[in-house]
C-alpha cells in the first residue's frame, strides 16, 4: 500500500509540472523541478515492477500514465532512448490493463513521433501505422482520436516531403472534426487548417497557405479573443506567410500582434516570445535592414539565455539565424562562427546523424563558398548531404539543396561539367518532391542556366532562365522581388547577346519592381541601378547613364559603406562618358579616384 501511495503522489506532483498550453521545458525552475521529481519517480516505478500483477486495478493505470509522463520528461531533455525505454514499459503495463489494447495505440503514436523528432522516420511510420490500425479497428473511422492519429501521421509524411499524402491525412482529421460540435472542436479545426497551411507553404503554394492560415486565425481569435497564445500563433504563422510573399508591412503588423498577444499571456520571458523575436528579424533581413534584424535576433537570444540552458535545439536556431545576417552582410568570419555554435548544439543535442544537423553543415558550406574556401566548402557540403540522402533520401526536397549547394561550389571554382551534373541532380530531385512548378525548381533552372552563362552560351541560358520566369510568375505574381530577379536574369542575358531594346524592357521592369516592393537603397536595387546603366551606356544614352551610374555609387559609398575598390568599374564607366560628352574636368575627377585606389593597393 506505502509503494501505491508514493506512486500516486510522485504521478500528481510530475503532472502538476507540466502546463497545459506548452512545455514544460519553458521555464527553469518548472523543468529542474520536473527532472527531479521524474527521477524520483523513476525509482518508484523500478520499485513497483517488483509488486506488479493483474490484480492492482487502477494503481496500474496511474503506474502506466507515469511512465508515460516520464518518458515524456526524457523526451523534452533529447534523452531519446531513456524516453522509448519508458515508453515500452508504458505499453507493456497498457496491454496487461486491456489485452484488447484500448490504450496502447496513443502510446504507439508517442513513440512514432519521439522517432520523427530524430528524423527516424522508417521507424516512426512503422508505429504510427500500428497507432493508426489499433485505434480505428477500437474507435472507428469517426472518432476524435483517430484525427489525432490521422494529424500525427500527417505530420510525419511531412517532415518525409511526402506532401500529397500529408495533405490526404490532414483532410481525413479535418472530415472528422468538423462533423463534431463546433464549440468543442473549433479549435482542432484552427490546428488541422494550420497543418495544411505549412505543408501548402513547403509546397510553395503561398496564396492558398495564406488561405488556410487565415481561416485558422478567425477561428482562433472568435474562439479565444486576440490576447490568446494560439491566436498569437496564428499571427505569427501568418506572419512567416507573407514574409515569404515579401508583404514585409503586413508581415511587421502581424508580428507586433504576435508578441503584444505573447507578452499579455505569460509576460515578457517565453520561447513563443523568443521565437516571434526572431521571425521579425527575418523580416528586417529580408529588408536588407541588418542592424534592425541583428537587434532582434539578439533580444531572442537573451530570452532563450534565461530560460534554457544555452545547448538547446531552439538557441541553435537564433544561432544559425545570426549566422545569415552576417553573411548577408558580407562579414562571412562572423557568419561561419555563429553557423559553428549552431551545430556544436544541435550535433549535441540532437545527434550527428539528425536532418537538423545536416542543416548546419551545408549552412557552413555556403559560408566557406561565399569565403572562396571550396574545398572546405564541399566537404561541408558532402557531410550534410552523406546524412540528407541516408535519412530523407535521393529525392527530397532538402537532398536537392545539398546538390545544389554542391553545384555552386563547382561553378565557382568553373568547373563546369561538375556544376551541371550537381544541379541536375538538384533539378531531378526537386521536380519529383515539389513538382515541376514549384519555386524551388525555378532555383534550379536560374543555377543551370548561371553555368551556361558562364559558358557564354547565352541563348540555352536565356531558354531556362525564361523557364523559372514563368514559373516565378505563377507562383509569386509579376509584382515580386523573387519575379524580379528573372526579369533581371533576361534582362543579362539579353545584354550579353547585344539586343539592349530587349534587355531594356527587362532589366526596368526589374527595377521598377524592386523600387516598389524593396525600396531604394537594397542591394538588389542598387544592383538593378547599376544594370539599367550599363545597358543606357551601350544605347549610347549617356545621359541617362550617368544618372543611374552616380546613384549606384553614392548608395553604394553611403549607405553600405563599401570600399572604394569594389566601385573602380563604374568609375571607369563614369570617366568615360565625361570623357564622350567632353566635360574632361569631371573625367580626371573620377580618373584621379581610380589612381588614388590602385594607390592604395600598392601600399
Amino acid at each position: 500500500m506505502e509503494n501505491n501511495k508514493w506512486l500516486k503522489i510522485c504521478f500528481d506532483m510530475m503532472y502538476d509540472y507540466i502546463p497545459s498550453d506548452s512545455s514544460f521545458n519553458e521555464n527553469k525552475e518548472v523543468k529542474e523541478k520536473f527532472i527531479n521529481i521524474s527521477e524520483h519517480a523513476e525509482d518508484v516505478c523500478l520499485h513497483f515492477e517488483k509488486l506488479l500483477n493483474d490484480e492492482t486495478g487502477m494503481n496500474i493505470v496511474v503506474y502506466s500514465h507515469l511512465c508515460n509522463g516520464i518518458a515524456y520528461g526524457h523526451q523534452e531533455c533529447f534523452k531519446y532512448e531513456s524516453a522509448l525505454q519508458w515508453y515500452l514499459k508504458a505499453l507493456v503495463i497498457e496491454n496487461i490493463i486491456d489485452k484488447e489494447n484500448h490504450g496502447s495505440h496513443l502510446i504507439y503514436s508517442n513513440i512514432a513521433m519521439l522517432y520523427s523528432e530524430q528524423g527516424l522516420y522508417e521507424q516512426a511510420m512503422d508505429w504510427i501505422k500500428k497507432a493508426v490500425e489499433i485505434g480505428v479497428a477500437i474507435n472507428g473511422e469517426e472518432h476524435p482520436d483517430t484525427a489525432i492519429s490521422y494529424s500525427n501521421f500527417a505530420m510525419i509524411h511531412h517532415e518525409m516531403g511526402n506532401y500529397d499524402e500529408a495533405l490526404d491525412l490532414n483532410l481525413k482529421a479535418l472530415a472528422i472534426r468538423e462533423k463534431m460540435p463546433n464549440n468543442e472542436n473549433s479549435a482542432d479545426i484552427a490546428y488541422t487548417y494550420n497543418n495544411m497551411a505549412v505543408i501548402h507553404f513547403d509546397k510553395g503554394n503561398l496564396n492558398k497557405s495564406v488561405e488556410l492560415y487565415s481561416k485558422a486565425l478567425a477561428i482562433r481569435e472568435k474562439a479565444f479573443g486576440i490576447n490568446h497564445h494560439l491566436t498569437a500563433n496564428s499571427y505569427n504563422n501568418l506572419a512567416v506567410a507573407f514574409i515569404q510573399l515579401e508583404k514585409y508591412d503586413e508581415a511587421i503588423e502581424l508580428m507586433k500582434k504576435a508578441l503584444s498577444a505573447s507578452e499579455f499571456v505569460w509576460g515578457v520571458i517565453h520561447p513563443n516570445i523568443a521565437s516571434y523575436c526572431d521571425n521579425l528579424a527575418s523580416v528586417f533581413n529580408e529588408q536588407g535592414k541588418y542592424k534592425m534584424a541583428l537587434e532582434w535576433h539578439f533580444k531572442a537570444m537573451k530570452i532563450y539565455e534565461e530560460i534554457y540552458d544555452m545547448e538547446h535545439p531552439s538557441v541553435a536556431t537564433t544561432c544559425s539565424n545570426i549566422a545569415l545576417v552576417y553573411d548577408n552582410q558580407g562579414n562571412y568570419d562572423d557568419s561561419y562562427e555563429w553557423n559553428l555554435r549552431a551545430l556544436n548544439i544541435k550535433e549535441k543535442m540532437l545527434g550527428i546523424q539528425h536532418p537538423e544537423t545536416a542543416t548546419s553543415y551545408d549552412n557552413i558550406g555556403s559560408v566557406c563558398t561565399n569565403q572562396q574556401k571550396y574545398d572546405e566548402a564541399l566537404s561541408w557540403h558532402i557531410k550534410g548531404l552523406s546524412i540528407r540522402e541516408e535519412i530523407l533520401g535521393k529525392e527530397h526536397s532538402d537532398t536537392a539543396i545539398s546538390y545544389g549547394n554542391i553545384g555552386l561550389v563547382y561553378y565557382w571554382q568553373n568547373n563546369y561539367d561538375e556544376a551541371l551534373k550537381w544541379h541536375h541532380k538538384s533539378l531531378i530531385a526537386r521536380e519529383k518532391s515539389l513538382g515541376k512548378n514549384h519555386s524551388d525548381t525555378a532555383l534550379s533552372y536560374s543555377n543551370i542556366a548561371l553555368v551556361y552563362s558562364a559558358r557564354e552560351d547565352y541563348k540555352k541560358a536565356l531558354e531556362l532562365h525564361l523557364k523559372s520566369l514563368k514559373i516565378r510568375e505563377k507562383s509569386f505574381g509579376e509584382e515580386h522581388p523573387t519575379t524580379a530577379l528573372s526579369y533581371n536574369d533576361v534582362g543579362n542575358m539579353y545584354f550579353y547577346e547585344d539586343d539592349y531594346d530587349r534587355a531594356s524592357e527587362y532589366l526596368f521592369k526589374a527595377l521598377h519592381i524592386r523600387e516598389k516592393t524593396l525600396g531604394d537603397i537594397h542591394p538588389d536595387t542598387v544592383d538593378s541601378y547599376n544594370n539599367v546603366a550599363l545597358n543606357l551606356f551601350y544605347q549610347e544614352k549617356y545621359k541617362e547613364s550617368l544618372e543611374f551610374l552616380i546613384k549606384t555609387v553614392t548608395i553604394k559609398e553611403q549607405v553600405f559603406g563599401e570600399e572604394p575598390y569594389e566601385n573602380v568599374n563604374m568609375y571607369k564607366v563614369i570617366a568615360k562618358i565625361y570623357e564622350l560628352s567632353n566635360n574632361f574636368e569631371k573625367r580626371d575627377e573620377y580618373l584621379k579616384k581610380i589612381e588614388n585606389i590602385a594607390e592604395d593597393d600598392d601600399e
